[in-house]
């Protein structure tokens, strides 16, 4: 009996810790000269052990925060010149139209964050009633 609890929790253990598999990181995020409104954002996706993204299912979105006004305002880039694609483990970029999503402000308290979307959690059954 023992022995099956342990499959049972590295079993879970492992579902956590893959379902965390996929990464995104921001290299960089820098506006065009001359300082048309469009802003190139820099990104590497990594994936884990037997990771894959899904071309069909699987969305990378962004989130935008501009910490210069109280409260601060975050925004949704939804206006890109090139789409988010291939959505595959390596380097990246996206070119948004900052302008044409409303972002309007000259600021230097920027942040960015990149998430996969509608990615669907891995997981392991393991039947331990026996």
């Amino acid at each position: 009996m023992a022995m099956k609890r342990i499959l049972f929790s590295l079993a879970v253990s492992w579902c956590v810790v893959n379902a965390q598999a996929v990464s995104i990181d921001i290299n960089q995020v820098q506006q065009r000269y001359p300082w048309n409104g469009i802003v190139d954002i820099d990104y590497t996706i990594s994936l884990g052990d037997g990771e894959f993204l899904s071309l069909t299912n699987d969305t990378v979105s962004f989130e935008v925060t501009d910490a210069s006004v109280s409260p601060a305002k975050v925004y949704r880039p939804a206006t890109f010149l090139s789409l988010p694609h291939p959505l595959s483990a390596g380097r990246h970029r996206v070119a948004w139209n900052a302008n044409a999503d409303g972002f309007t402000n000259k600021s230097a308290s920027v942040s960015v964050k990149a998430k996969v979307t509608n990615h669907a959690e891995q997981y392991m059954i393991i039947d331990v009633s026996d």
